[in-house]
C-alpha cells in the first residue's frame, strides 16, 4: 500500500467503515510500521488515528487490562509476529498465515507472583507459600505480607532501627514479586532477578540498593538521602522518580526513564536521562541515550509479554524466564528478525504460536524443555 492508500484506510477505520479484511491488512500494516520507519507512512496529521490504532492493537494483545473490544475473529492479526527480511512478510496478505501456523498441543504454565526473602540472619522465607500477615521483626522493623501478593517493611521502633541488617528478594525463574521498601519506595521485581536493600535507611545519609536482572522502581522523594542502585558496572542516582532498569547478566544493561530525572554511571562516564528516554551501557562503559517505548520496556510489568524487532534469541531468553524452561536449538539459529505478543497470563503456546505462525521456526515439548527449529534456514 502506499501513502495515500494507507490514509483513505485509517479515516475509513477511524469512522468504522471498514470492513473485517480492511481492518486485519490495516492492524496488520501498522505492526509493521510501529517496527520498522522506513516503511511509507502518512504525516503529521493523522498521528492520532495511529495512536487509537495503537491502543486498540494492545487491546486484542491483553483484553485483560483494558475495556477496549476488538473485533475477536482478526485480534490474532493484531498481535500476531511479523518477520523482518527483505520486505513486510505479512504486507497486503492478512490471511498470510493460514496453513503455516504451528499448533503447539503440549503446554506449559506461565509465571506466577512468588519470591524467597533472605533476611538478614539467614532465615528463608517462600513468599508464595508463607501466609499473610506479619512475617518478621528485624532491627526495629515490621515486615509484612499483604494478600495482594506485596511485601511491606515499616520502622516500628526507630531506637532500634539499624541500617547494616541487609534483607535480598530474589525471584526464580516464573517468578515475580512486589515491596515496600522502609522509606515508602515501591519496586516491581521480574522473573529471574534480584535486590538487597537494608530493612532501615534511617541512619543511612544515602539509600543504596542493588539489584540483578530487571525491576521497576518507583522512588519516594527525599532530598537529603539520594536513592542509589547499583548493577553490575552501572550506578543510577535519583531523588525521586520512575524508572525500569534491565541488567540480566551477558546482556546490555538498559536503562528507562518514565518520570522525573536520573543520572547513569559507569566507570568511564554519566549520563542525565530526561523522560522518555532509555540508555544502554555499552561493553567500553559508554552510554547510547536514546527514544524509549514505554509500551515495550514496561510490558512485562503490565502483564504483558511483548517483543519487537527482536531475534529469535532474545525472544526465547524472555520465553526461559517467564515460562521456566530450558530452550534447545536444534540446528542453526533463525536470523530473521520477530515482533508480536500475548497476555502474561497465556500458556507459553500463546507465545511459540506466534512465532510458528512467521514460517520461520517451529517447536516441540518435552517436559520443561523446548526445541527450537529454524525453517528458513537449514
Amino acid at each position: 500500500m502506499n501513502g495515500q492508500e494507507i490514509e483513505d484506510l485509517i479515516h475509513k477505520y477511524d469512522q468504522g467503515l471498514c470492513n473485517e479484511r480492511e481492518k486485519a491488512l490495516l492492524e496488520t500494516w501498522y505492526a509493521g510500521w510501529n517496527l520498522d520507519k522506513s516503511v511509507d507512512i502518512p504525516d503529521e496529521a493523522i498521528k492520532e488515528d495511529l495512536a487509537i490504532i495503537r491502543q486498540k492493537t494492545l487491546a486484542a494483545i491483553n483484553p485483560v487490562a483494558t475495556t477496549v473490544t476488538l473485533w475477536p475473529k482478526f485480534a490474532a492479526a493484531a498481535a500476531i509476529a511479523i518477520v523482518i527480511g527483505t520486505g513486510w512478510f505479512y504486507l497486503g496478505k492478512p490471511d498470510i498465515n493460514q496453513g503455516q501456523q504451528q499448533v503447539v498441543t503440549q503446554d506449559l504454565a506461565p509465571g506466577s507472583v512468588g519470591a524467597t526473602l533472605t533476611l538478614a540472619n539467614g532465615k528463608k522465607i517462600k513468599l508464595n507459600t508463607s501466609n499473610n500477615g506479619e512475617l518478621a521483626k528485624e532491627a526495629g522493623v515490621t515486615i509484612t505480607k499483604t494478600a495482594e501478593g506485596e511485601l511491606i517493611y515499616e520502622v516500628s521502633n526507630p531506637v532500634d532501627a539499624a541500617s547494616n541488617k541487609i534483607n535480598t528478594l530474589s525471584t526464580a525463574n516464573g517468578e515475580t514479586y512486589r515491596v515496600r521498601l522502609p522509606d515508602k519506595t515501591e519496586v516491581w521485581l521480574n522473573a529471574a532477578s534480584q535486590l538487597k536493600y537494608p530493612a532501615s535507611f534511617l541512619n543511612d545519609t544515602e539509600r543504596r540498593v542493588e539489584l540483578e536482572g530487571e525491576a521497576y522502581f518507583q522512588v519516594a522523594k527525599d532530598v537529603k538521602h539520594p536513592f542509589i542502585l547499583t548493577t553490575n558496572k552501572q550506578r543510577i542516582t535519583v531523588l525521586g522518580t520512575q524508572f525500569n532498569v534491565k541488567g540480566y547478566a551477558n546482556e546490555p544493561i538498559k536503562t528507562t526513564l518514565v518520570k522525573g530525572s536520573v543520572q547513569v554511571s559507569s566507570q568511564v562516564t554519566s549520563k542525565m536521562l530526561k523522560p522518555g528516554q532509555q540508555s544502554t551501557l555499552l561493553a567500553k562503559g559508554d552510554f547510547v541515550v536514546g527514544p524509549a517505548d514505554e509500551v515495550l520496556d514496561l510490558a512485562w510489568k503490565n502483564n504483558e509479554f511483548m517483543f519487537e524487532s527482536e531475534s529469535i534469541e532474545n525472544v526465547m531468553k524472555m520465553v526461559e524466564r517467564w515460562y521456566n524452561v530450558e530452550v534447545v536449538y536444534v540446528g542453526e539459529k533463525s536470523r530473521e528478525k520477530f515482533g508480536g505478543g500475548v497476555s502474561r497470563f497465556d500458556k507459553v503456546s500463546k507465545v511459540l504460536d506466534v512465532l510458528a505462525g512467521t514460517g520461520a521456526v517451529k517447536f516441540k515439548i518435552e517436559g520443561r524443555k523446548i526445541f527450537v527449529t529454524s525453517v528458513t534456514n537449514p
